[in-house]
């Protein structure tokens, strides 16, 4: 695992989707380290012990205001995934 992995916060409503398209909600448990305009680092932990990602957002990021440094707060997030 990389220490500045990057993932994408999806907060959006979900429209009827193709039967190939798998997707599934998400939450993350994590502790904010730092905010930026468009990024946010964050700490996980995981069996591995600590880690920290880097998570981007744009204007659609719903409550992203609330995520302070140093709060622990729960991230919900679309995974999606295809097959065929």
């Amino acid at each position: 695992m990389h220490p500045k992995q990057k993932v994408a916060i999806v907060f959006s409503v979900v429209t009827l989707t193709p039967i190939f398209a798998l997707s599934q909600e998400k939450t993350l448990q994590v502790r904010v380290v730092s905010k930026g305009p468009k990024e946010i680092k964050v700490k996980t932990k995981g069996a591995g012990g600590w880690s920290e990602k880097t998570l981007s957002f744009d204007s659609k990021t719903k409550r992203i205001e609330n995520a302070q440094e140093g709060s622990k707060v729960a991230i919900k997030y679309l995974e999606k995934g295809y097959t065929g």
